[in-house]
């Protein structure tokens, strides 16, 4: 069951591409990213694990100094690993910060461009004419909305677009 359109934009558009979904909403899957790190987090300790534990054996020691060393080196992986996803989401966090300061000063500063820029936008996903005016113009008569679509559009569907085209290597 379908839910009906309550604004303006929403039935321009319902009516525009009829009962087909021809615009894919774009969505972060966070738990696929998560399992995916996870998943090399463990491989790349694995890894680890068995270069010391051969490295403890080749060199002749015991038993027991092969548990106290893998436990040693599980409880380092650890924090390692602890460290690396922490500073990688601090540094993730404060460039997605500047990029949005960038993008409230552009629209405070260059309206025009930044207007212009959500129409081509919008254009190559097929919209025309009024319809085009009307998304063009809600978009822009909020200052908040505005940049949270800049934003979306410029800094988190482009870097979903690169690591799609990193990972596809």
């Amino acid at each position: 069951m379908r839910k009906k359109a309550t604004t303006v934009l929403g039935r321009a558009v319902s009516t525009s591409v009829g009962s087909q979904n021809t615009v894919p909403a774009h969505q972060q899957n966070g738990a696929k990213n998560s399992l995916r790190d996870v998943i090399l987090g463990g491989q790349d300790g694995l890894v680890n694990m068995l270069g010391i534990a051969l490295g403890v054996i080749a060199g002749g020691g015991s038993n027991h100094i092969l548990l106290v060393t893998g436990i040693a080196a599980s409880i380092t992986e650890s924090i390692s690993m602890g460290a690396v996803a922490y500073t990688s989401f601090g540094s993730d966090r404060d460039f997605y910060l500047a990029e949005k300061r960038r993008e409230q000063d552009h629209v405070s500063s260059r309206p025009e461009e930044e207007r212009k820029e959500i129409e081509e936008i919008y254009a190559a996903k097929g919209f025309r004419g009024p319809l085009l005016d009307e998304v063009v113009s809600t978009i822009t008569s909020n200052r908040e909305i505005w940049v949270s679509t800049m934003m979306d559009e410029e800094f988190i569907y482009s870097r979903s677009n690169r690591r799609a085209c990193y990972e596809a290597r």
